[in-house]
């Protein structure tokens, strides 16, 4: 400061103590001393007040953040016990499954402290644990639980939570029961969907030391929980687990009047009495002491806690020792001074005829000494103090941490000086809110600001105060609090990520399809890893082939050196790791991948068991954040269950489909009509055999495939194979046709003829149309199925053949023999083996199969593309009686190709007998895919006498699948069959 400034003051100050009374000099001070006290005494108090708060309001946030964890760990253990009550399995008390389902599902739940799973049936009775398989059969329909969750609706949100013998004091050791009903998804039903519960219990220690126990804001600091009975469920003094916290207060009306407040769910911050906690003991001692207590509700379905977190306000206090320290410094200084200038006054009173110029000497001095020991104590504080002018800003006086922080800033303004990019004074300088109306300062003002120079977070204090020129002025100090505001992001964050990883578990938890599952992580990892390159590979159970994933499709690898390579590559790895020399190469990966840069592999195991890898190909400029990668691996360890079940849903799927399609074709024939599964059987256990065969069914059926697949299936397949029909031949040539004829054995016989027995030695004879020929030519044909020997027409030499004999006809032979027109000998004779093959109409599965064969067939001989069928054009197909069977179908599907001439089959292009709808169906038109599905079942389950896994093997599909169409067509079995299951 300015000396002449100084000397000119203290010279004024003098003069004006000369003139007045050593009474009023006294006086005056006593009352300057008392303003000062009160003034210090009330920026200790406001420090204080905004102290506790501040740190009241971080308890608080605890306090919340704690309640939503126990909400997100009671909804996800319920959710999980919803999703695993749903399972139809389960509902129908399928012991296998169940079990199976219970001991993969108890080893997931462990995460969540889960202790064991179990199911009540309707009335009460454990039918099944996952770890107590000695309380199976109990009842437990007196549980509070149980009838609680038998009133519940179906798709309430709600559980059920009650504790297990809670009493005495050792209630941390005490159970948990979380409960959920399970209901039949049969919404049409007369009866009652409810056919039992599903729980679990987890001991309460175990979640206390999750998400209780480690919430201490300080150091003597801690949580605790009650119930909506104000029952003591945590507390660091295990001695009053189980104790009734109203109770324990009763010594302490504040405290009492907080725990009725939580009780009634509310949130709040406040300041109690309570004993004093001691770390070395872990108890309360007799001692009491002031607490500050934050405390929030917690909804757990329809039972309420509530936690509250608290902290001893003397340890709170310490924290701002030093601020106090410099206040009483600051304070005692200036008190001090006042003391020192007043007696200098009434010294000089009594000494005026002293030299005015030595004392004007002597009072600059000490002021310039006081001046000097104010800023040196301004100077050692931990913080930023400036002081400005207010009405220019400009800064005249900085202190050595603010100019440490932001250099030389004397003389700017200090909108300029301390932060970036600003154009004018910022709000927070506004004079309207450090002047009252009279121009006069009001009081201090709080806020909290992010500094765009350092990007540092400071706690502020400011408020107008007279300098000692008398200008008003405004002082500012400033603390920084960043490392707080960076935990409460942390906090924030750390909160943001939990709710996404649980939500991510719960998604893929009830996805049922590897696609799916494999899909919706890449695309919730996509943001995590900030990259659009990830390719998923979950192996098989067999390890001979694995599925390759992305966002948008799953392709099956069943190459053996793709195999190998994927092998190789991942031998013996069980963490992550990064690979720069990028280790993964197309075709494993797509071609769109970055050719430079680095590749991180993340495992996933299950089971300590490696079924699979993400591959998270990068840029050369990018690096995957070390947090993402970390919180990806967890996710994919938390999931790695449900992938591989997954994974294992999708090898079923892909081997039942192989198996249909394996099954639909044999040999040439058509069909996976369960019909055509079991000739498809027969032909393959009759081939290798010599027996005869007779072949049976309608005009168009196929017999001639069916005698053909069993020659080609037999040893005699390159042999030949000779076809007769015997309707094509009049009574004498059809004997000469058969056995040859000698020159000159009838009129027109010029030469010898050898019959198609002798031409088909060594191989097989099928004669189509059997119920055709001549009683003399059956007596005949009996005598070479006996003997294997016959003569030539007109001839005396005996010929010995080896074949086998093959017939078949569209009569009822039997019926024929009762009328004489057959001979019975020969008919058992040919009967040996009995081949029926079905019409058409009794299969109508597969007609849409037969069509798109034929029409793919006639499509390549005719040279034109046909996209297939219309909707309507496959429902006519369906509908037609076929009494031509598979032929008209065939000679159908090739006379609508014909007139197509490419595009999609329309009802136009069939044939008039089937593009016209008879007067019989028309009104009929739809439903009848659906009428022929059920019908088909109700066949099934009526031939396998309701056996269900007879019945889904039978079609092709599996338990599951035929459980959903049962359902769907509303089938139940007969009262017989109900009543024995």
């Amino acid at each position: 400061m300015n000396t002449i400034l100084i000397k000119s003051i203290i010279q004024l100050k003098i003069n004006n103590l000369v003139r007045i009374r050593r009474r009023n000099v006294v006086f005056g001070t006593f009352i300057l001393i008392a303003v000062v006290l009160f003034v210090g005494h009330r920026s200790f108090e406001l420090m204080e007040q905004a102290t506790f708060k501040d740190f009241n309001q971080h308890q608080l946030i605890l306090a919340k953040e704690a309640a939503s964890g126990i909400e997100m760990f009671f909804e996800n253990l319920s959710g999980a016990l919803k999703i695993l009550g749903n399972i139809p399995e389960i509902n129908h008390f399928d012991e296998k499954i169940t079990r199976q389902l219970l001991k993969h599902e108890i080893h997931e739940l462990k995460r969540f402290c889960v202790n064991d799973i179990g199911i009540l049936d309707t009335k009460g009775i454990l039918r099944f644990s996952a770890e107590a398989r000695e309380l199976e059969g109990k009842e437990f329909s007196w549980r509070n639980y149980y009838q609680k969750a038998k009133q519940m609706l179906p798709g309430s949100s709600s559980y059920i939570i009650e504790f297990i013998e809670f009493k005495g004091v050792d209630v941390g050791q005490k159970g948990i029961v979380v409960a959920v009903p399970m209901f039949k998804n049969e919404p049409h039903s007369e009866t009652s969907n409810f056919v039992g519960i599903i729980l679990c219990t987890l001991k309460l220690d175990s979640m206390n030391e999750k998400l209780i126990a480690q919430l201490k804001p300080s150091a003597n600091g801690h949580a605790f929980l009650i119930d909506h009975e104000s029952n003591i469920l945590w507390m660091p003094d295990r001695k009053q687990f189980g104790g009734n916290l109203l109770q324990n207060a009763e010594a302490f009306p504040s405290f009492r009047r907080t725990v009725t407040q939580m009780l009634a769910g509310s949130t709040d911050m406040t300041e109690i009495d309570y004993y004093r906690f001691d770390e070395s003991t872990a108890a309360y001692t007799e001692e009491k002491e002031t607490k500050l207590l934050a405390f929030v509700p917690i909804s757990l379905g329809e039972m309420q806690w509530s936690v509250g977190i608290w902290a001893p306000k003397m340890e709170v206090r310490e924290r701002i020792h030093d601020a106090y320290i410099n206040h009483l410094l600051l304070v005692g200084i200036i008190i001090i001074t006042l003391l020192v200038a007043s007696a200098y006054i009434i010294v000089i009173s009594l000494n005026y005829n002293k030299s005015l110029k030595e004392e004007v000497a002597l009072k600059t001095t000490e002021f310039k000494d006081s001046h000097e020991r104010l800023l040196t104590i301004l100077d050692g504080l931990d913080a930023m103090v400036f002081v400005a002018d207010i009405e220019t800003y400009d800064i005249f006086f900085a202190n050595k941490y603010l100019r440490d922080q932001f250099g030389d800033v004397i003389g700017r303004p200090c909108w300029q000086a301390l932060q970036s990019g600003q154009t004018g004074p910022c709000k927070f300088c506004s004079n309207s809110n450090l002047l009252g109306l009279d121009g006069l300062p009001t009081g201090a003002r709080v806020w909290e600001v992010q500094n765009t120079i350092n990007n540092q977070w400071y706690i502020v204090y400011d408020r107008a105060i007279s300098w000692v020129d008398g200008r008003i002025v405004r002082l500012e100090i400033a603390t920084d609090i960043t490392d707080r505001k960076n935990m409460e992001e942390e906090l924030r964050q750390a909160h943001k990520e939990m709710g996404t990883f649980c939500q991510i578990i719960k998604q893929v938890s009830g996805r049922q399809t590897l696609g799916s599952v494999g899909a919706y992580l890449l695309n919730e990892l996509r943001p995590i890893l900030n990259t659009n390159h990830m390719q998923m590979f979950i192996f098989s159970s067999d390890r001979n082939s694995f599925f390759s994933i992305s966002e948008k499709n799953i392709a099956h690898i069943e190459n053996p050196e793709m195999v190998q390579t994927i092998l190789a590559l991942l031998e013996g790895l069980n963490d992550l790791i990064i690979a720069p020399a990028k280790p993964f190469i197309p075709p494993l990966i797509p071609d769109t991948f970055p050719t430079k840069g680095r590749q991180s592999i993340i495992p996933i195991l299950h089971q300590n068991q490696l079924c699979g890898v993400l591959v998270v190909a990068c840029p050369k400029e990018c690096l995957c954040p070390e947090k993402g990668l970390e919180m990806a691996a967890l996710i994919l360890a938390q999931t790695a269950g449900a992938i591989t079940r997954a994974a294992f849903h999708e090898e079923e799927v892909h081997e039942l489909h192989n198996r249909i399609e394996h099954t639909a074709e044999f040999r040439g024939i058509i069909g996976k009509d369960p019909k055509m599964q079991v000739i498809y059987k027969l032909i393959e256990d009759i081939a290798p055999t010599d027996a005869s065969v007779l072949i049976q069914g309608e005009s168009g059926t196929g017999k001639e495939l069916v005698a053909r697949a069993i020659h080609n299936q037999s040893p005699r397949n390159n042999k030949p194979f000779i076809v007769i029909n015997c309707s094509a031949y009049p009574e004498t040539l059809l004997e000469s046709e058969l056995f040859g004829h000698e020159k000159g054995a009838f009129t027109g016989a010029v030469r010898q003829k050898t019959g198609r027995f002798e031409q088909a030695h060594g191989g097989t004879v099928f004669l189509d149309e059997i119920g055709e020929i001549s009683p003399s030519a059956q007596i005949k044909l009996l005598r070479v199925l006996q003997t294997h020997k016959f003569e030539r027409l007109g001839g005396e030499q005996t010929i010995s053949v080896d074949i086998r004999l093959l017939a078949a006809t569209n009569k009822e032979l039997l019926q024929e023999v009762k009328n004489g027109n057959f001979r019975e000998d020969l008919f058992y004779r040919l009967n040996v083996i009995p081949v029926h093959l079905p019409a058409l109409k009794t299969r109508r599965n597969d007609i849409p199969l037969l069509a798109r064969h034929f029409q793919q067939k006639f499509s390549t001989e005719q040279g034109v593309e046909i996209r297939g069928f219309s909707s309507d054009t496959m429902r006519r197909l369906l509908e037609h009686p076929w009494p031509g069977n598979v032929r008209e179908l065939e000679n159908s599907i090739e006379h609508a190709v014909v007139i197509a001439k490419g595009g999609r089959i329309e009802i136009s292009h069939l044939p008039n007998a089937l593009s016209e709808l008879p007067s019989s169906l028309a009104g009929s038109t739809h439903g009848t895919m659906l009428e022929n599905e059920k019908r088909l079942l109700m066949e099934i389950l009526q031939e396998c006498d309701w056996n269900k896994k007879q019945a889904a093997q039978q079609l092709g599909i599996s338990r599951s699948t035929l459980y959903a169409k049962l359902k769907k067509y509303r089938i139940k079995p007969p009262l017989t069959h109900a009543a024995t299951n």
